[in-house]
């Protein structure tokens, strides 16, 4: 039943990161276009919200699981044999997760290809994300200390 739970948890922890990262990015879409005098009706925020999760998910989901499950897996080894705190290192690996990704991905293309996450503001609300991820990680795997 662990293993089962680690993988479940895994993977909302994936879709929370990628979830959190396209809201992030379509926010900062909508915040763009009204800021240039266009501002986008709440029913048409909505149906962007939607089409860019879908549209964003397949090969963000990939890449946020393969960086995430480096990052929980170092954080576990970690958290086992060094610093026994792992409330505070699976969100911190979900965030270093999430900055690598990025930063990885501007290293590699010259260029930040989320446009949510070419500024400093957004860059920061996408690693939040991760950090997210990383604390639903935890909170989904942590062992029932009442019993």
């Amino acid at each position: 039943m662990g293993f089962l739970r680690t993988i479940i948890a895994f993977v909302i922890a994936a879709v929370i990161a990628t979830f959190g990262m396209s809201v992030v990015s379509t926010h900062n879409v909508i915040a763009n276009l009204a800021a240039m005098g266009h501002p986008v009706p709440s029913g048409d925020q909505l149906s962007m919200y939607l089409t860019d999760f879908i549209g964003f998910a397949p090969l963000a989901g990939i890449i946020n699981a393969l960086g995430l499950a480096v990052a929980f897996v170092v954080a576990g080894i970690t958290i086992r044999f060094v610093w026994r705190a792992p409330a505070v290192g699976y969100p911190l690996a979900g965030g270093v997760a999430v900055w690598a990704e990025l930063s990885l991905m501007h290293m590699q293309y010259e260029q930040t290809l989320i446009a949510g996450a070419r500024t400093t503001g957004g860059f920061i609300a996408m690693v939040a994300a991760g950090v997210l991820a990383g604390l639903a990680f935890f909170w989904l795997t942590r062992k029932n200390r009442a019993a």
